[in-house]
């Protein structure tokens, strides 16, 4: 990891004059320089009703610090895409903006909507450097250059059971015997007999049968790698045993009444999960999960995690912060990004609002929402290091020490760093997403894939999936060269 440090001493002034460092004058009047000057930060998610007030109060640190103020916009995560999309295009001046699972990373580089960072972080931010661990700058970084920060969370893959610990009970579930995803059939059998107005499972796909055995290298393309890196080839991952293992048992628990009958048309059943109407449900697994869903739900849940921690390429860069291409305040952008990072008291500002207005504190220092408060974006995550948020209640005190403590030691991916470019084959790729997304049902178990498999694959060739794979398979190949 890059490491480099600023010391701040007293009396800036006499620093710059004896000429410490031309770097260390920059900073210090980057840091302080006045000028009537607000930031904007563009955010996916729902308005803030009480945003005003935590923008004073937030601005009261932020001002003194970096001589600017800042003006934190929520857009609908719907039309975040494009939104943001419609400002490069126009090369409007925003100052920071997410992105991530929506503006994605690769695609706002490739449209020139942000900013280079690295030369901004010597110069202004170098504290930045030694915030984010080594490997998350590696995976962040394009041809090179970073263009977004990301913002430290949950960075492993675990997927998992969750269940709901009252049904466990009854029907004497032994937790020790699932030790991979097929285990779990005998217990929905008994929820399919025992429990009439329940769902026995909530399928998530076929990933819990191949993921982190497997890496996909781009999505929707179903071309993966072996995760445990001894092997560059690319693979179908149609051709391999475990997803078609997974497409076997969705469709065998399909038509065994584990799977609703209407899951294909059921397009949005987040209010059935809410809920409780499903026993089983497959997802990811991370510290404080289970206490997160026990709390939405009403109702505890448990978890049985399948397979190691693994770290895919591109998992960090699901949350980041960026600067504009065109900020007038790049400066000023790249110091409010560090202090989002290091600065305990303004990170829990933003995440959670002001103490006694929108949360509390409880005896055990967690955070207890008020209700009605006017201010809960619900994602701390969107906005820095996460491991500076507080804890919420529900949650264990040392989540955050578990969580970075499974980060640091989770398998990484053997592509780490591995950015695609598709510019030669967008178009193919859309073609190929479009078929693939016709056939959606077979990761549902709602129809055999037996039934339509030449048909897809024909389809998807016609596509020119070959051109794709070779192409990819080149990349991937010089990839490992340079490793």
């Amino acid at each position: 990891m890059r490491t480099i440090s600023f010391k701040r001493v007293a009396g800036a002034v006499l620093a710059c004059a004896i000429a410490v460092t031309a770097a260390g004058c920059e900073y210090k009047a980057a840091k302080k320089g006045g000028g009537d000057v607000t930031l904007t930060w563009l955010i996916p998610g729902d308005t803030q009703p009480d945003i005003a007030s935590v923008m004073e109060a937030a601005n009261k640190i932020i001002e003194p610090e970096i001589g600017a103020k800042l003006d934190l916009q929520f857009i609908d995560a719907g039309s975040f895409q494009e939104k943001l999309n419609m400002f490069m295009a126009s090369q409007d001046d925003y100052d920071l903006c997410f992105t991530g699972y929506v503006n994605k990373y690769r695609n706002a580089v490739d449209n020139a909507g942000l900013e280079p960072l690295k030369k901004l972080m010597d110069k202004y931010a170098p504290e930045l450097y030694n915030e984010i661990p080594e490997y998350c700058w590696r995976d962040a970084t394009i041809d090179g250059e970073i263009y977004a920060v990301p913002n430290v969370q949950v960075e492993f893959y675990q997927y998992c059971y969750y269940i709901q610990k009252e049904l466990a009970k009854k029907y004497n579930l032994d937790e020790s015997g699932i030790k991979n995803p097929n285990d779990i059939e005998p217990f929905l059998a008994k929820i399919k007999a025992g429990e009439p107005n329940l769902y026995p499972f909530k399928p998530n796909g076929t990933l819990i049968w191949w993921k982190t055995i497997y890496e996909e290298v781009y999505a929707r393309t179903m071309m993966v790698i072996d995760a445990d890196g001894n092997s560059s080839d690319l693979k179908m991952l149609r051709d391999t045993p475990e997803w078609q293992l997974g497409t076997k048992t969705l469709r065998d628990w399909y038509n065994k009444g584990y799977i609703r009958k209407d899951i294909s048309s059921a397009t949005s059943d987040s209010s059935d999960a809410n809920n409780n109407k499903y026993a089983v449900l497959a997802g990811q697994w991370k510290p404080g999960q289970e206490a997160d869903i026990s709390r939405q739900r009403k109702k505890e849940y448990i978890a049985i995690k399948l397979y190691d921690p693994y770290m895919i390429n591109g998992n960090v860069n699901q949350t980041m912060i960026g600067i504009g291409a065109n900020s007038k305040h790049k400066d000023k952008a790249i110091r409010l990004i560090e202090l989002m990072n290091t600065n305990e008291e303004l990170y829990n500002l933003i995440g959670y609002g002001i103490k006694g207005k929108h949360y509390n504190l409880n005896s055990e220092n967690k955070v207890e929402f008020i209700d009605g408060n006017g201010y809960k974006p619900n994602a701390s995550w969107k906005f820095g290091n996460q491991f500076k948020a507080y804890v919420i209640k529900g949650q264990d005190s040392d989540i955050w020490e578990v969580t970075k403590k499974m980060n640091d030691e989770a398998k990484k991916s053997p592509i780490l760093g591995f950015s695609l470019n598709i510019v030669n084959f967008s178009n193919k790729l859309a073609q190929m997403t479009a078929i693939l997304d016709e056939y959606e049902s077979m990761n549902q178990g709602s129809r055999d894939y037996d039934e339509f498999k030449n048909d897809m694959v024909s389809r998807l060739k016609n596509a020119g999936e070959e051109d794709v794979y070779k192409e990819i398979q080149a990349q991937i190949t010089e990839f490992y060269k340079n490793k």
